[in-house]
């Protein structure tokens, strides 16, 4: 979090200049003969209009090298902005209605992601038309803005030699993924890789795995070394990514895909450790169908997250009870009726129905050891999740 005394200079330009004669806290300093009172000679009591010129700050962020400051505003009544200011100069700008800011890690760049303000994307969702998001980025210090329209995410990446984009298709529709653009930042040179649903990059910045949509449906994994564009396939088929996790160190691979069963509610999950992501070739696998070492009607879920221990010898994940899919059934009617609570039950039935939601999260964890193929029970109830 940024000190107040950063958020002080976040502020003193443009909070309070959207109200029309009504003093701000904040204000810029005058010489001494000019300085005046910023409050009224009679002060009074607020009144319900005051309300709507509120302002609240939000998100903060800083540079790198401490040069640049960011801080989002929002409006009890209004459109939210975003204020971009440099700590020892006097540039200084305001964006309008923007989401997501960030700033790449050599403090050279910055990108914002924007939007209509809230009367025109309210309308556009009425008509049941997409919200469009714009990303303007560009060189700090500099005038010369890119803006790319279209957009679904962003990430600069560790090296600040690229800037990855993500587009949305121009029609959405079943089994249509938008593509990926790698912009490199110092030529400006763009490469574009189709049919890209998401993507991961590992701590160094050197290698990515991308999903794929196809038009026909199957999906596919695949990884991609950053510094010559080589790529490799690990997945082809109607398995789904669900979870891709790195390494801390970004050498490994860990990668859940989910198998789906009509009669069974959610997917289970096989999990594939990749020593070596660019040979394309797992070096473990754990199938929890054909390992006896896991309780039967079981599965890996995604609830319970899939990562590597800090030296990667290890992977965790959680285990739920793999439910038969209920019919579905008609609502009923209100009417009185019967509740029965256990007094052995932990918590009362009111309880109970507040947590059901939370309840289908809980899982057993455990540890897989891929290297001696060891399967290790952490926890032994939900509970305890």
């Amino acid at each position: 979090m940024l000190p107040s005394t950063l958020a002080f200079l976040l502020l003193k330009s443009d909070l309070g200049t959207t109200i029309p004669d009504r003093p701000c806290l904040i204000q810029e300093a005058q010489p001494a003969q000019e300085k005046k009172s910023p409050w009224p000679e009679t002060p009074r009591p607020l009144v319900k209009e005051d309300y709507q010129y509120w302002e609240r700050l939000g998100r903060t962020d800083i540079s790198g090298d401490g040069k640049w400051v960011t801080g989002s505003v929002s409006l009890v009544d209004g459109d939210p902005y975003t204020t971009l200011r440099q700590v020892d100069g006097t540039e200084s700008s305001r964006i309008d209605n923007a989401m997501t800011s960030g700033f790449s890690d050599d403090s050279q760049w910055f990108a914002v992601m924007t939007q209509p303000g809230k009367v025109e994307a309210d309308k556009l969702r009425e008509a049941k038309k997409p919200v469009p998001v714009t990303l303007a980025y560009w060189k700090l210090g500099s005038q010369d803005k890119t803006t790319i329209e279209n957009i679904g995410t962003f990430q600069f990446i560790k090296g600040s030699q690229l800037l990855a984009v993500t587009r949305r298709p121009s029609t959405p529709a079943p089994n249509t993924a938008g593509d990926l653009q790698l912009i490199n930042l110092k030529t400006g040179e763009v490469e574009t890789l189709l049919n890209v649903q998401s993507f991961t990059v590992n701590s160094t910045g050197t290698l990515m795995t991308l999903s794929i949509l196809s038009s026909t449906g199957e999906q596919g994994l695949r990884v991609v070394e950053l510094a010559t564009m080589r790529t490799k396939n690990l997945f082809w088929g109607k398995s789904i990514p669900v979870s891709v996790s790195w390494s801390k160190d970004g050498a490994k691979l860990i990668v859940a895909m989910g198998d789906e069963n009509e009669k069974k509610e959610g997917n289970s999950h096989r999990l594939f450790v990749y020593s070596d992501p660019m040979s394309g070739k797992a070096s473990a696998e754990f199938n929890p169908a054909t390992d006896d070492r896991f309780p039967k009607d079981w599965r890996v879920s995604e609830s319970g997250g899939i990562s590597f221990s800090d030296d990667a010898s290890v992977v965790f994940f959680g285990a739920q009870e793999w439910k038969d899919k209920k019919k579905p059934t008609p609502p009923e009617k209100d009417k009185a009726g019967v509740e029965v609570w256990n007094t052995a039950d932990l918590s009362p039935i009111p309880e109970q129905k507040l947590g059901a939601g939370r309840e289908r999260f809980r899982v057993i964890d455990y540890a897989w050891f891929p290297a001696d193929k060891r399967l290790v029970k952490v926890t032994d109830n939900l509970d305890q999740s």
